[in-house]
């Protein structure tokens, strides 16, 4: 049986690095906009809002939007733009019926900014 003694300078080190983190924790900004990046498999295509949003439920997500949720992408400015957001759509078809998996960027709730095809696994 061992025992260990604390020395007296082994805990003010571990002082420093405890205040040295909480003030980290403190200062540092929270974002509202910071993204999530979240990868997993379509399980639902939803169309009802084309062409100028892409409805779809994934079989993953993050605590803001949770696996199952509905999530819509309208495009990389989030404007609805319907030159762009079919081609999503379209993509998002082609990773549910290849089983492919696809990443996606949230900024906050379940409204995409970013869509990804993955390569099949």
């Amino acid at each position: 049986m061992s025992f260990r003694v604390n020395l007296p300078w082994e805990e003010t080190s571990m002082l420093k690095k405890l205040t040295l983190i909480a003030v980290i924790a403190v200062i540092a900004p929270l974002s509202a906009s910071a993204d999530v990046y979240v990868t997993g498999f379509v399980t639902k295509l939803e169309a009802s809002y084309m062409p100028n949003a892409a409805g779809f439920f994934m079989d993953t997500g993050y605590s803001g939007c949770p696996a199952g949720s509905y999530l819509q992408w309208r495009g990389p400015n989030n404007d609805g733009n319907p030159a762009v957001v079919p081609y999503g759509f379209d993509m998002l078809t082609a990773a549910l019926f290849s089983i492919s998996p696809v990443a996606v960027s949230f900024s906050s709730g379940c409204t995409i900014h970013y869509l990804y095809m993955l390569p099949p696994q």
